[in-house]
């Protein structure tokens, strides 16, 4: 009995969750070499689970993956992210403008500012509003 019980708090306690957040229609923004080189609308899906979040990017025939994972941190006790993939390739979150430059002061931040990811050997640069 004691092992049938052992058996059953395993079980629960490994249970992962996992849902949907959302899946909307956007306008992506492809660029190369800090230029737009494309603009049309997309499929942004994006979703949990328990090591992290993704966003799916679906633009004409297209798909962009992303996927942010999440970290356990000693020092604070919390989840933190701790690397970000753009179709398996390291990446990284940044924010552009309405005119398409990239915004490093993070104070001008708003509802109509370009959401980006970038890979780390600048390949893929895809943004979405």
């Amino acid at each position: 009995m004691k092992k049938l019980i052992t058996l059953g708090l395993f079980l629960i306690s490994g249970t992962t969750f996992g849902a949907p957040m959302s899946e909307d229609m956007k306008i992506c923004y492809k660029f190369s070499n800090n230029k737009l080189v494309s603009k049309s609308s997309c499929i942004v899906s994006s979703g949990y689970g328990a090591g992290g979040s993704y966003t799916s990017i679906e633009q004409g025939k297209k798909e962009y993956s992303v996927e942010t994972r999440m970290c356990y941190n000693k020092k604070t006790d919390e989840q933190e992210e701790c690397g970000t993939s753009l179709n398996g390739v390291d990446a990284n979150f940044y924010y552009r403008d309405l005119f398409y430059k990239k915004i490093s002061d993070m104070s001008l931040i708003s509802d109509n500012s370009l959401k980006c990811f970038i890979t780390k050997n600048k390949k893929i640069d895809i943004c979405y509003k």
